[in-house]
């Protein structure tokens, strides 16, 4: 098991409603539990903080396809270590 803790923006600034938050929700547990990873998503103003539990070749594969999409930028990975036991839940 393995996480990755990063930040990244929005690209374009945009005033997220709440149906847009809830859509990104949604999007990323029905991925994140085909893919068997947990994660916590914290957003304010723009900023996003993203928390990744999982399989490292799993996780690698979500940080390249954040970083390569073109809503995004400065994505930047803040800790990226071994986990012991899973914290989030989906």
């Amino acid at each position: 098991m393995h996480t990755i803790k990063c930040i990244n923006e929005a690209k374009h600034s945009m005033d997220y409603q709440k149906l847009d938050l809830n859509e990104i929700c949604e999007t990323a547990t029905n991925s994140n539990n085909k893919n068997d990873v947990t994660s916590l998503l914290l957003f304010h103003n723009n900023p996003f903080l993203q928390v990744l539990e999982g399989k490292l070749e799993t996780l690698n594969t979500l940080m390249n396809k954040t970083s390569a999409d073109p809503r995004h930028s400065n994505l930047e990975i803040i800790y990226n270590n071994l986990l012991e036991k899973q914290y989030y839940l989906n």
